[in-house]
């Protein structure tokens, strides 16, 4: 395993656990899913800013001309993670957390897909195979809740994938793109878009609604994870990167276990155990088959 390989698995599984208090800080807020979606996104752009404009100033360097060499990848990528994530929130929030987290894994499939078709990045029969058992993981794990999700709820856990898909082809396709700015468009993006739906339901603010998760998930939680698992990128194939991040849904049942007292059952175990082996599996296996066929060539 080479340092760079070593390098990117650490920092996608190191990010992907810190990421995945994003659905128990959006369901501790209690908020509706357009509120939690603006002050998620707020906070998280907010931070970025503070973040980006205190490295461009250590750097001397200008912090526009800095954001606007980023081009079309970066707008490409901070406009997928605007929509990834007021999809990902929604979804939570309408009660089909179960199809969300489902298609969540089915990720890395579309990734495969359009790593494929856009930038001819093959994934290796070992990272398929990983991606195949992950998704039927995570099917066990939810197989009894998929008939009480709502219609809107499915459409968009069925949009999901397809944009993280074209985000991680993206992301892979161009990595010289500053990871930072893109992430503070996605947050920026996805509260401007909230703001609107917010502003059209009269109220940002519901009764009940905590807005300290929300601060905590945009201030701190988000910005560290996600642009630790957007630099993962770099260093993995765009399917590897995808196939990390499928281990949010196993990461968010420990959580709720945890701090919810929410005992999974005996599917959710099995799914569980069964998603995460196929991910250690890929990442332990990958450098294997290179060097098989290396020897073979």
């Amino acid at each position: 395993m080479n340092s760079s390989y070593r390098k990117g698995i650490t920092i996608g599984f190191v990010g992907v656990y810190i990421f995945s208090f994003d659905s128990v800080l959006i369901h501790a807020s209690n908020g509706g899913g357009f509120q939690a979606a603006f002050f998620r996104g707020l906070f998280m752009g907010l931070s970025l800013l503070a973040v980006y404009l205190f490295k461009c100033i250590r750097n001397g360097k200008n912090p526009w001309k800095e954001f606007v060499s980023g081009g079309s990848p970066m707008w490409i990528s901070g406009v997928c993670w605007t929509f990834s994530g007021l999809v990902f929130t929604l979804g939570i929030q309408l009660g089909a957390s179960t199809v969300t987290l489902v298609m969540l894994s089915m990720g890395p499939l579309f990734t495969s897909l359009f790593s494929w078709l856009w930038i001819h990045e093959k994934p290796s029969p070992v990272t398929l195979a990983a991606c195949f058992i992950a998704v039927a993981g995570v099917v066990v794990m939810y197989v009894d809740s998929f008939a009480s999700v709502p219609l809107e709820g499915l459409i968009l856990a069925l949009i999901l994938p397809v944009i993280i898909g074209f985000n991680m082809a993206n992301l892979r396709r161009s990595p010289e793109t500053d990871r930072l700015p893109i992430c503070m468009i996605g947050g920026f993006g996805s509260a401007i878009v909230a703001l609107v739906f917010c502003l059209a339901g009269g109220t940002l603010v519901s009764e009940g609604m905590k807005i300290w998760p929300l601060a905590l998930l945009g201030l701190l939680v988000l910005p560290i994870g996600q642009v630790m698992v957007s630099s993962s990128s770099i260093y993995l194939t765009a399917t590897q990167s995808a196939l990390i991040n499928s281990l949010e849904s196993i990461w968010g049942i420990l959580h709720f276990y945890v701090l919810f007292h929410d005992v999974p059952d005996r599917n959710t175990l099995i799914g569980a155990i069964v998603v995460f082996a196929a991910i250690v599996a890929n990442a332990a296996l990958v450098p294997v088959y290179r060097k098989i066929k290396e020897k073979k060539a």
